[in-house]
């Protein structure tokens, strides 16, 4: 794997591993829209 795409991707994985957490603090309903919304910002900017 290319070095500039593993720092690409090691940042979303960190935002991602944040969002885990707060799901699991039990903000289930407040943070799956904003999941999705977050995803979707990721996917427009991966592609």
């Amino acid at each position: 794997m290319n070095l500039s795409i593993i720092m690409m991707i090691q940042p979303l994985v960190e935002k991602a591993d944040g969002i885990l957490q707060l799901l699991a603090n039990g903000l289930v309903v407040v943070d799956l829209a904003g999941f999705l919304l977050i995803l979707g910002a990721l996917v427009f900017e991966l592609f």
